[in-house]
């Protein structure tokens, strides 16, 4: 079995509909890029794409059904998190 991959930075998740297939377009923002940018309006911060993945409706629907598992741990993860903060408030008041 070959090694995994190392890590590659993630910050933009694009997705398009391509015939009967779901384009993800995987890549990130320089941070350096955003230094200078101007402060007023609208502004659109180029994203270096660095991965495009093709999905069926299939794979959208697996990817989608993962996504909202780990979103609903980290949402539980919080909670208990502020619930512990909150007990501790309590206890020291």
């Amino acid at each position: 079995m070959s090694p995994r991959p190392a890590p590659e930075p993630a910050s933009v998740f694009r997705f398009a509909f391509s015939g009967s297939e779901v384009q993800m377009l995987v890549g990130y923002v320089d941070p350096e890029r955003l230094v200078n940018l101007p402060d007023h309006g609208e502004v659109e911060v180029p994203a270096e794409v660095t991965h495009r993945f093709m999905l069926s409706p299939r794979g959208l629907f697996q990817l989608k059904s993962q996504l909202d598992e780990i979103a609903q741990k980290l949402k539980d993860s919080v909670d208990a998190v502020m619930a512990q903060m909150a007990a501790e408030m309590d206890d020291t008041a």
